[in-house]
């Protein structure tokens, strides 16, 4: 009868916070599951969502920067505002990215605030201010109909250009293809909501301040279920008055999904798209922890 081999010693370490003298194979299961919670940690950090956002403002300015029309040189000293329509439309969709991105970032700040015993008790110290009831319509009001019956009025902003490519099919020969994409045109207005995005994001923590205070009071729903909900109204006690329902911004409706809007996505690098969705993952966790506070 052959010799049984002896059993196979691991080494312990009894001086690791993680393992506490157990195998090396123990001790490699647990380190492979808490590595992923350290990088998840660091990955949201402020300061990580802080340079994600500054990536998409840099590469939208630079985008601005480089596809600039320059004027003409008697009229150097005016502010350069053309743009052809295809870059125009890329800087609209950088823009939103932008915006969307601060939106989450700003929320992802107030949550972090919400955290600290410190400011909550500030919060609750403060007085609450006078919530104003919205305004009712009478039942049953003829202008209700009147209202209905009138045609939509129309807007007077002028939209650009819709890209045409070369027709197909038995209409190609009566619809000619037109470069739109290469107009020329003033894109004043977005350059200058461009130009506030740097400040915005130099106050996020002002901004974020007071959005922290709003949802300590509850100033707002937090999901759709409870915007689309019953509003249940007190006919005695302190809140006898006349309840109006809380708002719910058409952002945080964005932020039920798990994964950005897909016009958001549309025609992005992939550093920026990785950096995107990042900031909305952390709106989307900073959304649902409110419910905590």
């Amino acid at each position: 009868m052959a010799a049984r081999a002896p059993e196979q010693s691991y080494p312990t370490y009894p001086n690791c916070p993680h393992t506490g003298g157990m195998s090396d194979t123990d001790a490699f299961t647990i380190a492979r599951i808490i590595a992923p919670q350290v990088e998840q940690a660091e990955a949201s950090s402020p300061a990580t969502h802080r340079a994600r956002l500054s990536r998409l403002l840099d590469g939208a300015l630079g985008f601005l920067d480089v596809n600039l029309i320059p004027n003409a040189p008697e009229t150097y000293h005016q502010p350069w505002t053309t743009l052809y329509a295809i870059h125009a439309r890329r800087l609209r969709a950088q823009i939103r990215r932008i915006e969307h991105g601060l939106r989450c970032f700003i929320l992802f700040l107030a949550t972090e605030l919400l955290k600290s015993g410190a400011f909550r008790a500030q919060a609750s110290s403060q007085p609450t201010p006078a919530t104003r009831a919205l305004p009712e319509r009478r039942p049953y009001d003829p202008l209700v109909l009147t209202e209905a019956d009138k045609p939509a009025a129309r807007s007077s902003f002028t939209p650009l250009p819709v890209p045409s490519g070369p027709a197909r099919g038995r209409s190609a020969s009566r619809h000619a293809w037109q470069p739109l994409d290469w107009a020329e045109i003033d894109a004043g207005t977005l350059i200058k909501r461009l130009q506030a995005l740097p400040g915005a994001f130099a106050r996020a923590e002002a901004h974020a301040e007071r959005l922290a205070q709003r949802l300590y009071r509850s100033e707002f729903c937090l999901s759709s279920d409870e915007a689309e909900g019953p509003l249940i109204r007190c006919l005695d006690g302190p809140f006898a008055a006349h309840q109006a329902r809380r708002p719910f911004p058409p952002f945080f409706m964005k932020l039920e999904n798990w994964y950005p809007p897909p016009d958001l996505l549309d025609n992005i690098p992939d550093e920026d798209r990785i950096a995107l969705t990042e900031l909305h993952l952390a709106g989307c966790w900073a959304l649902s922890g409110c419910a905590e506070f």
